[in-house]
């Protein structure tokens, strides 16, 4: 989960300076729209205190949507 959000991983843009996460995205079909979408995450990676599940339905994909979201908490 920590590769997701380094270089070349779906999460890289969504990183948070300092804090080192962990995180999975995921994009489901949706047969009635666009596709759903969601984003898991926990930090900081060696000793997890934070943990943050997003899901978005009918948006797209978890890298464009979710992930940014649920940085933006984490952050906070």
């Amino acid at each position: 989960m920590h590769d997701v959000m380094e270089a070349g991983g779906t999460g890289f843009a969504s990183r948070v300076d300092g804090i080192e996460i962990c995180g999975k995205t995921g994009t489901a079909q949706n047969p009635h729209g666009k596709k759903s979408l969601h984003f898991c995450c926990i930090c900081p990676k060696d000793n997890p205190r934070i943990a943050v599940a997003v899901v978005v339905e009918n948006a797209g994909f978890g890298a464009t949507y979710a992930a940014p979201m649920a940085t933006l908490m984490i952050e906070k």
